[in-house]
């Protein structure tokens, strides 16, 4: 689905003509495709070639949690990999950019909230856990299934990119987390890939 950039576009770069966004319908189970969908961001950095190859360059983002698009949108408009190739980001499930995300306020207002108090290795951790377990509770309390937030749906999720977008095959680049989504990804749609780069491999 076409929608608008929900980053903030650098200076003098245009939307529409060297970047597009919208969003990617996913089921939120991949094996019920007629049972709910969740929607992740996507942001498409056009090549400024005239003479644009037919494979783009797909990021995968690590952490597992980190944005790929709120990251990369900060250093590849420029890049020398828009030489001859489009970049294609998408925020996994349950990232910055997806609906739904699984950001949890609830830890990090305990961070702040103890930021200056003087605890036990302990006492942190059953705070961070009673946080945690908050956010969880709160997530599953507004419908989210949380089963469903995993690097199988997630390689998935890659394939069905390359489907919606029209790609006979594309190049992945995975860091930290995302190489571990990458090697799910080669495994069980081989046929989507050309290259794959794995930086910084998690075994």
């Amino acid at each position: 689905e076409p929608g608008p950039c929900m980053f903030t576009i650098p200076a003098g770069i245009t939307e529409g003509e060297q970047v597009d966004c919208g969003w990617l319908v996913v089921p939120e189970e991949h094996a019920n495709p007629s049972g709910p969908t969740i929607k992740l961001g996507v942001a498409i950095i056009r090549s400024t070639s005239l003479n644009v190859r037919p494979d783009p360059l797909v990021m995968a983002q690590g952490g597992p949690g980190g944005s790929t698009i709120d990251y990369y949108t900060q250093v590849l408009f420029y890049s020398r990999l828009l030489k001859n190739r489009d970049i294609i980001l998408f925020d996994q499930r349950g990232t910055l950019y997806s609906e739904p995300n699984l950001i949890c306020p609830e830890s990090l207002e305990k961070s702040i909230e103890l930021l200056n108090v003087d605890l036990e290795t302990e006492e942190v951790e059953a705070a961070s856990r009673e946080a945690a377990l908050a956010c969880r509770e709160r997530l599953v309390g507004e419908g989210v299934n949380l089963s469903a937030y995993n690097s199988l749906e997630n390689a998935a999720d890659v394939n069905a990119l390359r489907q919606a977008l029209g790609y006979e095959q594309v190049n992945l680049y995975g860091v930290s987390y995302g190489t571990l989504l990458a090697l799910h990804t080669m495994r069980d749609y081989p046929e989507a890939l050309r290259s794959v780069i794995l930086d910084a491999v998690v075994p």
